[in-house]
């Protein structure tokens, strides 16, 4: 069951962040508190809220109710995330850097440029921080659209079904997402003819894209403390 979870996981965790409804306290809260995220933010818990049009997922064989697989969604992001993700530091109201730690416990720091527009924040990672993050040479990153909601010492940031399904449709990342999938549900998928490898590909991606459609409420990021 945990490895049917964390195949939903690489779906629903194409990226980490954020988008939410508006309305006149949540704006009232942005504006006023602005000045508020400069600061140290220590990494909380992870953040969801998930609803599916029907109370089974499926994907290839596989099947899990919502709830259930809500649960181990949260129980394995608290369990992960926690081990790689430290918190967020925003040195200025142009700058921060996210704090992280390798599989060995090194603390590493991802240096990034940001702007904010009421409760939207773009976010532009350093290419030469990804790749000794990755220990692999990274492509350049487009700048990420995140929403944030800042109430008193904690800072919720999250991403919305638009923006997950936004970045499944890049080419290079949807290819890359369907090939671990095909690696982990498909036996000998490695050994197969490209051809055949293609097909498999298709059809894991037409599978991916008729979840994503099925969602109707996605929240997925995590939440700050100061």
């Amino acid at each position: 069951m945990r490895r049917i979870t964390y195949l939903m996981m690489l779906v629903f965790t194409t990226v980490h962040f954020a988008a939410c409804e508006d309305d006149s306290d949540t704006q009232g809260a942005h504006s006023e508190g602005q000045d508020k995220m400069i600061g140290d933010w220590k990494y909380n818990q992870p953040y969801l809220e998930f609803k599916y049009a029907t109370d089974t997922i499926r994907f290839g064989n596989f099947a899990i109710a919502e709830k259930e697989m809500k649960q181990l969604f949260l129980e394995m992001a608290t369990e992960k995330m926690g081990n790689y993700f430290t918190g967020i530091e925003f040195v200025s109201n142009q700058q921060l850097l996210v704090k992280a730690r390798n599989a060995a416990g090194k603390p590493l720091h991802i240096h990034a440029g940001y702007v904010k527009n009421e409760n939207l924040m773009e976010v532009s990672l350093d290419k030469d921080d990804i790749a000794a993050f990755m220990r692999e040479r990274a492509a350049m990153i487009p700048a990420i659209s995140f929403n944030y909601l800042l109430s008193g010492k904690e800072l919720t940031v999250y991403l919305d079904k638009t923006y997950v399904r936004t970045l499944w449709e890049t080419a290079p990342l949807k290819n890359k997402l369907s090939g671990l999938l095909a690696d982990q549900m498909i036996p000998g998928f490695g050994e197969m003819e490209p051809t055949e490898q293609q097909k498999a590909l298709q059809g894991i991606q037409m599978q991916v894209s008729a979840i994503l459609n099925n969602i109707q409420t996605l929240k997925i990021g995590f939440v700050l403390t100061k």
